[in-house]
């Protein structure tokens, strides 16, 4: 699979021209970055921390880059021996985004166990690196930095690169939207005696579109023994390469027969249709063609290369059919967005509490009749029944729309539905109540009294969480609602992993005095201002599951 190309070649500035159909259909959809995230057109070098160390690559970011509208991707991998430069060279991939308006990631393989740059995309263990973690890596850094179509990413790549472009459609499908190997396509395992235990874990249907020339000595056309690889290319068949496609085929639950015609006096086009969630699969077999890429500049020593077709045009247009499913069309794939109903849900939780509506604290959802979608995205936070966006914010009358009993507007930590109940403004911090005026409304004797015997006072519960003090489980689900409350980290049940964060509060934060951390006032779980022995001995008193 050893692909070196040695090329010259004069670097062009290429003229912005008008986005394509497909890019004009994304800018329809009026989503944007804000703030811009600004960033200069042409090539630079980047590199990224990952697990295998410090690893690079090249961004080619296109003339026609705002920083304010989303743009898709498409990560190009070069084939073993060769790297990022000569890969963006030969593809010319480059120059194909600055006219369609797509940016272009090209990663730099590693020599870990070879004497040559290669990628892992036979699943082989360490030390052989992760480099699916590596490319998720990258995508994490370019949605963070730039203006990116989550729901639009590609893989393609070069003979070993293109086997990690499957590998990618294997083990990364929940944010690929399509791969396009060029002179390596496969379904695993890819090869005997690497690693006949290789397989495709993602069951998710993804588009296909391949090139493989029949005289391709490096990959066999028809499988086989090859430079010490014994290619698995199916055997059943006289044209073996298209029977990598009926596996993909079965894969991507295809239904059609496989289909044949004629491009040019050279290339044959094969195709599966009718497949699920329209995820087509496509072969051009170039008939004599080498180790190389349709349409590139002629390297002879990989083998012929065929001029009738371009692999780099032919596949941004078969990328340019496909995205991600993203219901609410918020440029976030469904598989990867928190809430894939709701457009623009904050993705993150800023303040290591339970949920981020925003950042900050005050305004985060919390216990305790959340239900167990409540905590990435719940339209009923206090499952009564009625939208939280349908509820007032203000007390209201009885006979009109209630609060949402775990929502804390002013931020004080006594919630709306207790404070409306006892006579306090749930939208001014200073009007916080005090606990003898909870246990006072609640028919509480003390802060200490207990009506229900579920591990909480009858003040704490009344004041903090809006639950009955009468009652061992005010929302008649199978956890009550001590366990729900001292389920710090949300989950509703107190395991261990509730007693190590109250221990850690308690162990960094009961030396010194109040105030704490935002997000920590949610491990005061007995409400007395303070972080201490007898919040953690609380959690240990209610350890266990629900119910």
């Amino acid at each position: 699979m050893r692909l070196v190309i040695a090329f010259a070649f004069a670097a062009a500035v290429a003229a912005a021209v008008a986005p394509s159909a497909a890019h004009r259909r994304l800018l329809a959809s009026g989503e944007t970055c804000a703030p811009a995230r600004p960033h200069a057109s042409g090539t630079s070098v980047e590199s990224i921390a990952t697990a295998d160390g410090a690893r690079s690559y090249r961004l080619h970011v296109p003339p026609s880059y705002t920083g304010t509208t989303p743009l898709p991707v498409v990560v190009n991998m070069h084939g073993r021996g060769s790297n990022a430069v000569e890969q963006e060279g030969y593809s010319a991939f480059s120059t194909k985004a600055d006219s369609s308006g797509f940016i272009v990631v090209y990663p730099d393989g590693l020599t870990v166990g070879l004497n040559s740059t290669h990628w892992n995309a036979w699943q082989l263990p360490a030390p052989q690196p992760d480099d699916v973690a590596f490319i998720a890596s990258i995508l994490d850094r370019l949605n963070a930095t730039l203006c990116t179509d989550q729901s639009r990413v590609y893989a393609t790549g070069m003979s070993n690169g293109a086997m990690m472009s499957v590998r990618l459609a294997c083990s990364l499908s929940s944010r690929v939207a399509a791969v396009a190997p060029v002179a390596g396509a496969y379904f695993p395992p890819m090869a005997y005696n690497l690693n006949p235990n290789e397989t495709c874990p993602d069951t998710a249907p993804r588009p296909l579109i391949a090139f493989h020339g029949t005289a391709d000595a490096t990959v066999p056309f028809n499988g086989g023994l090859a430079g010490g690889v014994n290619y698995r290319l199916p055997i059943d068949d006289a044209t073996p390469a298209e029977d990598v496609l009926a596996d993909w085929a079965a894969h991507n639950g295809c239904a059609s027969p496989r289909q044949e015609s004629q491009v040019g006096t050279e290339v044959r086009h094969v195709q599966y249709g009718a497949c699920a969630s329209g995820a087509s699969v496509e072969l051009y077999a170039v008939d004599g063609g080498g180790h190389t890429w349709p349409g590139a500049f002629d390297v002879p020593s990989l083998g012929y290369t065929t001029h009738q077709i371009s692999a780099t045009d032919l596949i941004w247009s078969f990328f340019a059919n496909f995205t991600l499913p993203d219901t609410d069309g918020d440029l976030i794939p469904d598989a990867a967005d928190n809430c894939p109903a709701a457009p623009n849900f904050p993705q993150t939780n800023s303040d290591a509490d339970f949920l981020d509506l925003e950042p900050g604290h005050a305004d985060d959802v919390t216990w305790p009749n959340s239900d167990a979608a409540g905590d990435a995205c719940d339209p009923d936070d206090d499952n009564d029944g009625l939208a939280d966006a349908a509820e007032s914010v203000a007390c209201a009358p009885a006979t009109g729309p209630t609060l949402a009993s775990v929502r804390d507007s002013d931020g004080d930590r006594a919630l709306d539905g207790a404070e409306c109940a006892i006579g306090t403004d749930p939208l001014v911090a200073a009007s916080r109540p005090t606990l003898p005026q909870c246990a006072s409304a609640a028919g509480a004797a003390s802060t200490g009294l207990d009506t229900d015997g579920d591990g909480l006072s009858d003040a704490i519960e009344f004041c903090y969480y809006a639950s009955d003090p009468h009652d061992a489980n005010t929302d008649g689900d199978l956890c009550g609602d001590g366990r729900e409350v001292m389920s710090v980290n949300a989950d509703r049940a107190v395991t261990s992993a509730d007693l190590g964060l109250v221990a850690g509060a308690f162990g960094a934060y009961a030396a010194g005095p109040p105030p704490y951390p935002a997000y920590l006032v949610d491990y005061d779980v007995n409400k007395d201002g303070s972080i201490t022995a007898s919040d953690l001995g609380l959690v240990a008193s209610r350890f266990g599951a629900c119910p």
